[in-house]
């Protein structure tokens, strides 16, 4: 559990981008310095560290390594940008379904579906279980500032684009209404959820995606209508299989499928 992901760095995409391609260019090498990337792109120890803190958060980046991992690469290859709303939605869920990151996972799981409005303090107010695990100075100054990020990477950075949050005035935010994430990357979402809860079954029902704690329904706030609606896209395009067994709707996967294809339909579209 990390309460200080970012200690108030905003992640500012196009930094994310610049030390992606700088690693993209140092595949084959097993561990890159921080010091040489600080060097390379003239950014400050601090901005490194915590730039590089969110993009391991994303799944971009492996820990420790400095290197990138195979969505890293696909992506610095094929939307060094983040201009894709796919991409967008993929790296949202990514981080918002891992509770290590528990304030990004709070704010997204907790504060923001069940507030129309909200600000600072009522999204501390979420928080004060942990004054037993952290300082005060740390819950008033370190939480608040990791909150303030992701209120701003909401509405400011390319994650405005999902349309989760609007802002109302400087101190205060809205709830939105999210853009309508596409099949393929909800397909990617669920492959992602089955391989880190090590679901080893080649289908998984539609009661898993919507009401597992972690799943795609639950993380990126789907009714059951619209989950439905994304299985039947994903059953069309050929790459699952939308079937009942018993009482229950499932998707199976089809033979050979990896997150790797699926991203290669997403950027071969």
């Amino acid at each position: 559990m990390k309460l200080q992901l970012t200690n108030g760095y905003k992640p500012q995409f196009t930094q994310i981008s610049r030390i992606m391609q700088y690693l993209s260019l140092e595949i084959d090498r097993d561990r890159i310095p921080p010091k040489e990337i600080e060097d390379k792109l003239g950014m400050s120890e601090l901005l490194v560290k915590f730039l590089s803190s969110t993009a391991v958060a994303f799944g971009l980046m492996r820990p420790r390594s400095f290197t990138l991992t195979r969505l890293g690469e696909i992506i610095s290859k094929n939307d060094p940008f983040f201009e894709s709303i796919q991409t967008l939605w993929i790296i949202h869920y990514i981080i918002s379904s891992n509770s290590d990151w528990i304030v990004w996972y709070r704010m997204i799981n907790q504060v923001i579906p069940i507030n129309d409005t909200i600000n600072l303090d009522i999204a501390m107010s979420y928080f004060t279980d942990l004054s037993r695990d952290y300082t005060q100075k740390t819950m008033q100054e370190g939480l608040a500032k990791e909150i303030n990020v992701v209120f701003w990477a909401y509405t400011e950075s390319e994650f405005a684009k999902l349309g989760i949050l609007n802002t109302a005035t400087n101190d205060k935010y809205i709830k939105g209404v999210p853009s309508d994430i596409p099949y393929f990357a909800f397909l990617f979402c669920i492959m992602h959820y089955c391989e880190i809860h090590s679901i080893k079954a080649t289908a998984i029902t539609k009661d898993e995606i919507i009401r597992s704690e972690y799943s795609p329904g639950m993380v990126l706030n789907l009714p059951e209508s619209q989950v439905r609606l994304l299985l039947e896209n994903i059953h069309d395009s050929g790459l699952g299989r939308l079937e009942q067994f018993g009482d229950l709707d499932q998707v199976r996967f089809s033979q050979g499928l990896t997150k790797e294809k699926v991203l290669q339909r997403i950027y071969e579209a």
